[in-house]
């Protein structure tokens, strides 16, 4: 693929990924087809498996499986806060506290239910 129709496609993905989270369907300019970041991310967390056992991060591992097996991503949040809210300030008041928090990299995922 050249150059300027890489970007155009890097930047169709990054959109749908954004839009989307794990319900996203991502142009593959290779294959010619569009490919789903919820396969693709299941596929890829079993292929590092072995990697995570090998690291001892294997929990941390099915935690990120658990995320994408049931859509509990941070699109999926911010469209539950979008309805609860019901207004763009305090959606992105509650987004800006959530992501500002520190690193969860130690322990499970868990976004905050409210």
């Amino acid at each position: 693929i050249d150059p300027p129709m890489q970007a155009l496609v890097a930047r169709y993905n990054k959109f749908q990924a954004c839009r989307y989270g794990f319900d996203a369907m991502l142009a593959d300019p290779q294959a010619r087809c569009t490919v789903s970041v919820r396969d693709s991310l299941e596929r890829l967390l079993e292929c590092v498996s072995g990697d995570a056992a090998a690291l001892g991060c294997t929990a941390q591992l099915l935690a990120l499986q658990d995320m994408v097996r049931v859509g509990r991503g941070d699109a999926a949040w911010l469209r539950a806060r979008a309805a609860a809210e019901g207004n763009l300030h305090d959606l992105t008041r509650a987004a800006a506290g959530c992501f500002a928090l520190p690193s969860r990299y130690a322990r499970p995922h868990a976004l905050p239910t409210a």
